[in-house]
């Protein structure tokens, strides 16, 4: 997002903007100062639109600026605009990490609200350059378009058409970068929220609806290309059109035309009596060419890609300007395009609960629609393990606004399915980093789980998922409460559970025991009660050692073996190395097991973990050589993994890379230690930085820290050392490890 409000731009919001507590009663200029989520501070108004409004933020904990948008709340409690919000969120997470695309980073909620958190890009946008004559020369006007050009090409790669591009949608750094931004039209139309018939009035192609150079509904008059206009199907060739009318606008000084569908009378114009407004160089032959094969009205017959448009530039660059063309051709990894299946698919077979299929197959049921009739509003199924946790919550909202328009108060099925919607939703923004939408979703779901049941028969179905819900919310908000709080969830989930007889073979009552009793002993072996936290896990081990090897319950071989882990950590802890060694080959035969069956995605990561856990164990035992040797068995096993799955795997990844630096740093390998660490920090930064995972702060400040005292003096950061240093003095525990690397940040400098 550029530093200046653009009117044009802001109107076209059509992102999930940020949000604003609550409590706050100010207007909306009026928020400078504000703390939003405990973090992010508020430093001034970047920009308005009928959408809602784009504020300039700052991160406390990173000391790093973000665009944050937010949506009126008003629009998000209307369901075709929090589903436009929610589309296209998924939309940027699709998105290559690009340096002409502007970068989603992550996005928080916080009741009804939404906030997205992008890339803040001081500067302003292509239209205020063009406006303030600062694209005048030959050089300057193909370098940006050249830069657009490779921008459109990758969200292209991505399978994303931008239906949007105009100079309001391009923003320019003081360095002339040029990044494409507002992905909010581009998946409008498939969300199903794109505005009446083309000509209607109101539509995008109303001509008294708007200023032409301003988006409405779905598209700009002044940019849009023919087909778009006539609400064809669109291809990436569609937002050629669009590109040359930019480049189009840089020649010509200024906006000076109504209609996209005139860019070749408009192109004619400027080759023929040079540009509308004074001042920018005039249009080489070679590039009205380029300009002409974009403005062909068959759309097969434009360019097949922005590659060939940027090759072609750049080219014309050398031949006019007698000078290379500087800037390299980015690399990047698109997204796969081979998506799984389509939502018609998914719908014939719900059973899939992390993805809500089946609860809104029976909303749709319940409210008298048809499930295919709701296919138009859902996304295909992505492989990027982010964008495959928005589909999902996209899934749960359509279903979460179908049930609540319902009978749910004399219904108990129905408040069931919301009670359910709302936990198993509340997973969903736990695996995607919202803290405050993960407390908000499990907190509705213990409230309507709370309420009296009108058939006395359902109590004990009631009893396990109110049980179930105290135990989510114990587990997945520990960062964010107390142990106080956390231990008076687990126990009331305990107390909820005891009419249900102890001796049930019922699989889920049976997790539901075991899990409780292991996270319990997890909080006080962190409070440093040992003996209670030991005694708590091994009721839990003995619970699940019943199901898997008593009753054959082999689905529960993980939850085991996760069990075991907590045990092993704590016998390490209490300096027990032998006893937590052979529970470690215990975790590690049982998920050796697991990775054989369907589910070993989901294990691999925690595999590899014990992995290390065994590494680092037999280094205390006096054998690194082979402690060293599991540490990168569990480095090849995550390596090994589909691209889209390593990443996924970015905290184990660098917990191995930083246990292998340690080793090789004792063992006097500086290069390999070095190498080691340098990866460790760039996982560290993108799951900080990138991902908005903020809790791993400490584990980057540390991996910088490790980094640098294995550099010469003159080539440390002495800046991102004070940082560090910074963060880990805030932190309430720190290892011995740490407190030494401390000492030395402190000493050295």
């Amino acid at each position: 997002m550029n530093d200046q409000s653009r009117e044009d731009e802001e109107n076209n919001a059509t992102l999930p903007i940020a949000k604003q507590e609550p409590a706050k009663q100010q207007p909306a200029d009026n928020l400078a100062g504000t703390v939003l989520l405990d973090d992010y501070v508020i430093e001034r108004v970047l920009g308005h639109g009928g959408m809602g409004t784009v504020y300039l933020v700052r991160s406390k904990a990173l000391d790093e600026r973000f665009a944050l948008k937010r949506a009126r709340p008003s629009l998000l409690r209307e369901p075709d605009h929090r589903r436009r919000f929610l589309w296209e969120l998924l939309t940027w997470s699709k998105l290559p990490e690009h340096p002409h695309l502007t970068a989603f980073r992550f996005f928080r909620t916080l009741g009804d609200e939404i906030y997205l958190f992008a890339e803040y890009v001081p500067g302003g946008s292509l239209d205020e350059f063009i406006k303030r004559k600062l694209l005048l020369s030959l050089d300057a006007i193909l370098d940006v378009a050249i830069q657009i050009a490779w921008g459109l090409h990758a969200a292209h790669e991505s399978g994303i058409v931008h239906q949007d591009i105009k100079p309001g949608n391009v923003l320019i750094t003081p360095e002339y970068v040029a990044k494409i931004t507002d992905f909010g039209l581009s998946r409008a139309r498939a969300a199903g929220t794109a505005a009446g018939e083309p000509g209607s009035p109101g539509s995008p192609l109303d001509p008294q609806s708007s200023n032409p150079s301003v988006s409405c509904r779905g598209l700009t008059f002044g940019y849009c290309s023919p087909e778009q206009a006539q609400w064809q199907p669109l291809m990436r060739q569609s937002d050629m059109w669009s590109w040359g009318l930019c480049v189009l606008e840089m020649f010509n000084g200024g906006f000076s035309w109504h209609s996209g569908f005139d860019g070749p009378a408009v192109l004619q114009r400027v080759r023929r009596l040079g540009p509308a407004f004074p001042g920018p160089a005039a249009m080489p032959r070679s590039v009205a060419r380029v300009l002409d094969r974009c403005f062909e009205m068959d759309p097969l017959k434009r360019y097949a890609t922005c590659t060939e448009i940027a090759d072609e530039l750049r080219q014309i660059y050398h031949e006019e300007t007698g000078n290379v063309y500087p800037r390299p051709v980015p690399g990047f990894q698109a997204a796969p395009l081979n998506d799984p299946e389509p939502p018609a698919a998914w719908l014939a077979t719900p059973d899939n609960e992390p993805g809500g299929y089946g609860y809104l197959v029976e909303a749709c049921r319940l409210s008298g629609i048809a499930a295919a009739d709701i296919v138009t509003f859902l996304p295909p199924r992505y492989m990027s393990k982010r964008a495959q946790a928005l589909c999902h919550l996209i899934v749960w909202e359509e279903a979460r606004q179908l049930l609540e328009k319902l009978d749910v108060e004399g219904n108990d099925s129905i408040r069931l399915s919301l009670a359910n919607v709302f936990a198993y939703k509340s997973m969903v923004h736990s695996e995607l980093g919202d803290l405050s939408g993960l407390m908000s979703s499990i907190d509705r779901a213990i409230e309507w789980l709370q309420r009296p049941v009108n058939d006395p028969t359902e109590e004990n179905s009631w009893r396990i998922n109110l049980s179930d819900a105290y135990r989510r919310r114990a587990m997945m908000a520990l960062p964010s409460r107390s142990f106080e709080q956390s231990v008076a969830d687990l126990d009331a989930a305990l107390t909820t559970l005891a009419g249900v007889p102890k001796d049930s073979t019922d699989v889920f009552v049976i997790d539901l025991r075991g899990a409780v009793l292991g996270i319990k002993g997890v909080l006080y072996e962190s409070q440093g009660q040992w003996d209670e936290a030991l005694e708590l896990l091994d009721n839990a081990i003995a619970i699940y050692d019943r199901a898997v090897n008593g009753l054959g319950i082999v689905d529960m071989t993980e939850c085991m073996a996760s069990t075991i882990t907590a045990r092993a950590s704590l016998y390490k802890k209490m300096g027990r190395l032998p006893e937590a060694l052979a529970d470690t080959d215990q975790v590690i035969a049982l998920r050796e097991q697991v990775m054989s069956r369907p589910i070993a995605d989901v294990v691999a990561s925690r595999l590899a973990s014990s992995y290390r856990f065994k590494g680092e164990l037999l280094v205390e035992l006096g054998d690194p050589s082979a402690g060293l040797a599991w540490i990168r068995t569990g480095i090849n096993l995550i390596e090994s993994r589909p691209e889209g799955d390593r990443l996924d795997d970015m905290k184990t990844w660098a917990e191995l890379l930083v246990s292998e630096g340690r080793l090789l740093r004792v063992t006097d390998d500086k290069a390999g230690a070095l190498a080691a660490f340098a990866r460790a920090v760039g996982l560290w930064e993108r799951l900080v930085h990138q991902e908005g995972s903020h809790q791993y702060l400490p584990q980057l400040a540390t991996a910088r820290l490790e980094h640098a005292a294995l550099q010469p003096r003159h080539r440390v950061d002495l800046a991102l050392v004070r940082e560090s240093v910074a963060i880990l003095r805030r932190g309430a525990s720190l290892s011995p490890r740490t407190l030494q690397l401390l000492d030395w940040a402190e000493t050295a400098f």
